[in-house]
């Protein structure tokens, strides 16, 4: 595992990207300086996830009120980072479940309502339950889901708690946690609602799935989904003797596991005498799987850790020399707890640092595992004092800016909204590069047209609103000059908008477009 230790002054200077906006430095076109801070309830207030709509407007989820009696939490913020008086008439709204309730995940559906997962307990057995709560968009509970708006399920022994969830092109639901077994401990835990909330039985014969890594402790931090319908889950697992590693299991549609995948569908990634987990897992273009966590050593300190596995769940020794790079800076600690995958094939990291006047912070890595110099300062934009806190999730707009969400040390949502440098249209392209989608909206098949004035190596993917790869079309590939005409078939897809990305190296041209059931 290569190791970098990496000294930065925080400063908030301006930086040049393609001639473009400004890359890793806070929006002024989001409340002025870039963060905003609010409570949705008086008490604790902690934002878990973050998702962005569509039209712009920032959803944040997790929980807020006492310690003894925590609540569901969701508020929704426009662009401008203003409360959104059309959600729950002050931008924000709150949902008991059970006797006590922790939000942790949040999903957007095409028609624009709201999935929140966490954990719900019921004080006289003091057992926790995965709980599902979704909302319209309106901000109030959707009651045509599970009871109420609300769907619970039960693992049958204790500890079900649910830190990730993805929606399938189907409308159906995946969740993952965690879920405690007295014979093998805390086990990754999984399961899969229908649309309307009930279990889907096509899963697993029950909906619900555990995975044993060591019979130790092991816990499910995110979940994403393959083009082929795979999912896969990421986390840690404790090693041997104690040490704890990534861990990544992955399913068939089916919910049993691929045995395609590392040994039996499972992989650990790690090395003794460090602590590894796993925050976030994402699927590149080329199938690759990337995973951004944490290790950490007694007498090192905390890295920011990135692991590049092969589809197949080996290392990928192309990534450093032996699939794993580690960032720490002044060896102290540093704690990442969110990434995300740009459309330029950089990643982001969130999390916190004592180093940090404001503790939170976001850092980009190129391609290959280093800093980017070009973001920020060094490589990292942090939080100014006043902003102290925690950035615990991670959004990427349609117009590929960057939102960081989480808590500042006051106990209050904190938010921030950062420039990436990047803009939708031509970067670096040749100015008279044509591109076309049609039909646009698109239900089932598109044709994606281009032309360009010189033969050039090219790769197109499509993504999500969230920055997230969700289809490729066609990668590296020399194409003459001229024009050329792709069929696309997208039907797998869940309605919603989503970018297609023209790619030559050096630059990127990207489309919008509209797809509906």
């Amino acid at each position: 595992m290569q190791k970098t230790h990496f000294l930065s002054l925080v400063s908030f200077g301006f930086f040049l990207l393609n001639g473009y906006t400004q890359s890793g430095t806070f929006d002024s076109n989001f409340d002025a300086d870039g963060l905003v801070l609010f409570e949705v309830d008086p008490g604790v207030n902690i934002c878990s996830d973050v998702v962005v709509a569509p039209d712009g407007k920032i959803i944040m989820a997790g929980y807020t009120g006492s310690s003894s009696d925590p609540k569901f939490a969701v508020a929704r913020l426009n662009p401008d980072g203003s409360p959104d008086n059309t959600f729950s008439i002050d931008g924000k709204t709150t949902t008991n479940i059970f006797d006590r309730s922790e939000g942790n995940a949040v999903a957007l559906q095409s028609d624009g309502k709201i999935l929140v997962a966490g954990s719900a307990n019921m004080n006289f057995d003091n057992l926790d339950w995965f709980a599902v709560a979704r909302y319209n968009t309106d901000g109030t509970l959707d009651n045509t889901f599970g009871t109420n708006g609300i769907a619970t399920t039960y693992f049958g022994e204790s500890n079900d708690v649910a830190y990730a969830m993805v929606i399938q092109p189907d409308g159906k639901i995946v969740v993952g946690g965690s879920s405690y077994d007295v014979l093998t401990g805390l086990n990754f835990a999984i399961a899969r609602f229908n649309a309307d909330g009930s279990l889907d039985n096509t899963f697993s014969f029950d909906g619900k799935n555990t995975t044993d890594f060591n019979t130790g402790f092991d816990a499910i931090y995110s979940l994403t989904l393959q083009p082929d319908g795979k999912i896969l889950a990421a986390g840690y697992a404790k090693g041997s003797p104690s040490f704890d590693k990534f861990a990544v299991a992955r399913y068939n549609g089916n919910g049993t596991l691929d045995n395609t995948f590392g040994s039996g569908g499972k992989v650990t990634v790690g090395e003794s005498d460090f602590n590894f987990i796993a925050r976030e897992v994402m699927l590149m273009p080329d199938g690759k799987i990337l995973l951004i966590g944490r290790s950490q050593n007694a007498f090192s300190g905390d890295y920011i850790t990135i692991a590049r596995l092969n589809p197949d769940g080996s290392l990928d020794n192309t990534f450093s020399d032996d699939g794993i790079i580690s960032h720490n800076p002044a060896v102290i600690e540093e704690y990442p707890f969110a990434g995300a995958l740009q459309a330029d094939g950089k990643i982001l990291v969130a999390g916190s640092s004592a180093y940090y006047p404001g503790k939170a912070f976001v850092a980009r890595f190129n391609a290959d595992g280093n800093l980017d110099n070009s973001f920020g300062n060094n490589g990292v934009l942090a939080a100014p004092s006043g902003y102290d806190g925690e950035f615990l999730s991670l959004a990427i707009q349609p117009d590929l800016k960057i939102v960081a969400a989480g808590t500042n040390d006051g106990n209050e949502f904190l938010a921030a909204r950062i420039l990436s440098g990047l803009n939708l249209g031509i970067l670096d392209f040749a100015s008279n590069t044509e591109t076309l989608l049609y039909p646009n909206p698109v239900q089932e098949s598109a044709v994606f047209e281009f032309e360009i004035p010189s033969g050039q190596t090219l790769t197109a993917n499509i993504y999500d609103t969230q920055g997230r790869l969700v289809q490729s079309v066609f990668g590296k590939i020399f194409f003459d000059s001229g024009k050329h005409q792709i069929s696309i078939n997208i039907g797998q897809l869940s309605a919603g908008q989503y970018m297609l990305i023209l790619d030559n190296g050096s630059g990127r041209t990207a489309l919008h477009f509209l797809k509906y059931l």
